[in-house]
């Protein structure tokens, strides 16, 4: 029985110590650019598209979505389309929300639109 203990104790500890993959709150910013990959590109195994976003005082956020880099966290069409209608929309802020892929690799997997506005107000929370 203490055996059996200790293995349990030694699994429960090692859980508690792992890596936790939440999701992540980015900085909002104003999207620089979008490449997206049709099933002919070179790099549409590696990822579906990717994101660039302007998060203000020189810094670039970049995110994946799909493919082997982001282990297949795809976003729909109608997601992809709005992210399209963002671009050059200086009224309204992407928040990216992601979580960890292959590598450093930042996977989009979900994200908050906020008129710009209002940024200062709903990203305090």
């Amino acid at each position: 029985m203490p055996k059996i203990r200790s293995i349990i104790t030694t699994l429960l500890l090692g859980a508690w110590a792992l890596p936790s993959y939440a999701d992540t709150a980015g900085a909002a910013g104003v999207i620089a650019d979008i490449t997206i990959n049709s099933e002919h590109a070179d790099d549409f195994t590696s990822r579906r598209g990717r994101l660039t976003l302007d998060e203000g005082k020189k810094q670039l956020g970049l995110y994946s979505w799909g493919g082997l880099v982001c282990n297949n966290k795809n976003l729909s069409d109608a997601e992809v389309a709005v992210l399209l209608d963002l671009v050059g929309d200086k009224r309204k802020l992407l928040q990216p929300i992601w979580t960890s892929g292959l590598g450093s690799t930042r996977c989009l997997v979900a994200y908050r639109v906020i008129a710009r506005k209002y940024h200062k107000v709903l990203t305090s929370e």
